[in-house]
């Protein structure tokens, strides 16, 4: 239960980053042949940082709280 206080924060700390990440896929693939070739490139650069970002927070979220326990005890 003590992990759930943990996890539960930091999925809602992420919750609108994936959130962008998903309507920008649809915004983008329902306009990707009207968008210029600059707008284009822009539009993938931007969507694989939120994709780099997304996953960043995933990994975060996924590693054990373990690594702060050292810090705890020198208190």
């Amino acid at each position: 239960m003590g992990e759930l206080y943990y996890i539960v924060p930091q999925v809602v700390f992420a919750l609108p980053a994936v959130i962008t990440l998903a309507v920008g896929l649809v915004l983008f693939w329902a306009r990707r042949d009207r968008l210029a070739p600059r707008a284009r490139g822009l539009g993938v650069a931007g969507l694989a940082v939120l994709l780099a970002g997304g996953l960043a927070d995933l990994a975060y979220i996924t590693l054990p709280p373990a690594d702060t326990a050292p810090l705890a005890e020198l208190r």
